[in-house]
């Protein structure tokens, strides 16, 4: 649930464990912290004591807390993560026994990221070996990341200029390559953003709709509307629900209340459905070619909702061995109308309020 970090209070924890951070301007008085640890953007945040819109671990609200984190190399942060699919090779030991044996391999997180400011933005890189935990290969490969500040999508929308709404938004840029092009699999970037709860996943959908479900059933949890499904984000009833690349077109929303008023935030993301997406469910083997999914918490890793978005996948029938991807998210503060007419002008939805 929502752990109220606040700017300061990021920085004055990441401080008390020598973790070396950068702080990335966006517009207006907006900010957000790219950290060495786990290389997470934490935030954004609209000032000094303003709070983390992303959800951020509880950890961070104690020193003491904060440090058995750290010394326990823990991986679930908060804010936006990278790691690395086939889930089923470099995170689960046994797929039929997927919650048991589930396992955050150091190595990718918090890993050992480099972390430089340059003029056009903030860089993370690292070289990783990861095991396969299916057969105890070893797979090499090297990340390189950028992170700037994104523009307004809206800025040239003459009927978007008069909307009272406050911006920001950051891209990041993912450079992926292969290191041991002999032990052939697929690598695919995910880059994994953690919100906090009481909103609604909003993905635009083309065609019969048609989805993934990874884990218990989403049942009542997902609703078909006209031209988009809608999940709900608690934080406190596990699902994983992943929607096909074909049936998208690299934009989705989380929306929910901010004060009198909403918050929208906006993926946009290169989505290719000639893209072979190597995520696929235990108990559905081969069941592939999504590009975007959505995770609920159940309260056991400290109850957020995820956005989940897959890369250029490399290796095998992908035919390359390194890929360039790119992201954007864009967060919108405004009334209940100007929120719908934005997401009427980037979704393409008309977006049923509760």
């Amino acid at each position: 649930m929502n752990n109220h970090i606040t700017f300061n209070q990021a920085k004055r924890m990441l401080e008390s464990q020598n973790i070396a951070y950068e702080v990335l301007q966006l517009d207006g008085n907006w900010k957000a912290i790219i950290t060495q640890y786990g290389g997470r953007l934490i935030g954004p945040f609209a000032g000094d004591e303003a709070e983390s819109v992303l959800w951020v671990t509880a950890a961070m609200k104690s020193e003491e807390e904060f440090k058995t984190f750290v010394e326990n190399r823990t991986w679930c942060l908060g804010g936006e993560r990278f790691w690395v699919n086939p889930e089923l090779r470099f995170f689960c030991k046994a797929p039929e026994l997927f919650d048991e044996t589930y396992t955050v391999q150091e190595a990718i997180d918090p890993g050992h990221y480099a972390l430089e400011a340059r003029e056009d933005g903030v860089h993370l890189s690292m070289d990783v070996q990861l095991d396969d935990l299916n057969n105890g290969n070893e797979k090499g490969f090297s990340i390189h990341r950028r992170y700037a500040r994104a523009m307004n999508p809206l800025r040239y929308i003459k009927s978007c200029r008069e909307l009272k709404v406050d911006y920001c938004g950051f891209v990041q840029d993912v450079d992926l390559k292969d290191q041991t092009p002999g032990t052939e699999m697929y690598l695919e970037p995910w880059t994994v953003t953690q919100v906090n709860p009481d909103g609604k996943f909003v993905t635009p959908f083309f065609g019969e709709f048609d989805f993934v479900d990874y884990y218990t059933p989403v049942e009542e949890m997902q609703k078909v509307c006209d031209g988009y499904a809608e999940l709900r984000v608690t934080g406190d009833r596990k699902y994983k629900v992943c929607y096909r690349s074909a049936q998208t077109f690299g934009r989705m929303g989380f929306v929910k209340r901010w004060g009198d008023g909403w918050h929208l935030m906006i993926r946009n993301y290169y989505n290719d459905p000639s893209i072979p997406y190597c995520s696929e469910p235990w108990g559905d083997l081969g069941n592939r070619g999504c590009s975007t999914y959505y995770y609920n918490d159940d309260l056991s890793n400290g109850g957020f909702g995820e956005f989940e978005q897959g890369g250029a996948t490399i290796g095998l029938d992908a035919n390359r061995t390194e890929s360039h991807s790119t992201s954007s998210l864009w967060f919108f503060f405004g009334s209940q109308e100007d929120i719908g007419r934005i997401m009427k002008t980037l979704l393409g939805v008309d977006y049923k309020f509760d």
